[in-house]
């Protein structure tokens, strides 16, 4: 039980990782966009905004699945309340990016 615990949470690091690379990712193509006025980049900034918002919810669900089974404590509590308050700050640059 533990050990699927400790997967969930290397799980949900991972998650953030890869949802903070998409962030880094919408934010070159919008910045290439600004110069360029490329209808395929323009496609590709819609499409990374869409892969943000669904990972937004995934890891939501994570947090919240976490938080309702596992009932964390100390560290692994506060691992996945700052998991909740970057998935929103991390929507929200992607969505500015996408504007």
């Amino acid at each position: 039980m533990r050990e699927n615990y400790e997967n969930q949470l290397a799980q949900l690091n991972q998650n953030l990782t890869q949802m903070g690379e998409l962030c880094e990712q919408i934010i070159d193509y919008s910045s290439r966009l600004l110069v360029s006025w490329d209808k395929d980049l323009a496609k590709q900034v819609k499409k990374v905004g869409g892969e943000i918002d669904e990972m937004e919810r995934s890891i939501e669900t994570v947090c919240m699945r976490l938080l309702l089974r596992q009932q964390p404590v100390a560290r692994d509590l506060r691992v996945v309340s700052a998991g909740l308050k970057i998935i929103t700050d991390l929507e929200r640059i992607g969505d500015q990016a996408e504007d």
